[in-house]
């Protein structure tokens, strides 16, 4: 049986390692990491909460990150796309909202797609939209 003073020293470890643990995994994700594809992203990268959408300099769109919501805009509600994955073309101006995304094409139409259950859509009712649309 371990005595109380070896009891408390093993709680102390076992706190120290939990601590250690977590400030190490916390400084992991603080830590600027080169993205998948961030060598041909540009002129402009938008994040939302959870999904990130880039314009590359020949006008197509590219997202990933959550998308339980359909902000990514690939068609689909799955819970995430790991990868960037093309949404658009012509397109000149690109923004992210909580669980949304818009862009401007070269047209000069609007498009979104996401979580609209307070019409930031524009597409005159609040159902999400998983799908570019006008």
């Amino acid at each position: 049986m371990l005595k109380s003073v070896d009891r408390k020293m093993l709680m102390y470890v076992f706190l120290m390692v939990v601590i250690f643990s977590l400030s190490w995994s916390f400084a992991l994700f603080a830590i600027p990491v080169e993205s998948s594809g961030a060598d041909v992203f540009g002129p402009a990268i938008v994040g939302g909460s959870d999904q990130t959408i880039a314009l590359k300099s020949d006008g197509s769109i590219w997202a990933w990150g959550e998308n339980d919501n359909g902000e990514v805009g690939n068609g689909s509600f799955d819970a995430k796309v790991l990868l960037p994955v093309q949404v658009l073309t012509d397109g000149v101006s690109i923004a992210a909202g909580d669980d949304h995304s818009m862009a401007i094409r070269s047209d000069g139409t609007v498009w979104a797609w996401g979580a609209n259950n307070d019409g930031q859509l524009g597409i005159n009712d609040t159902e999400a939209d998983n799908k570019s649309t006008a």
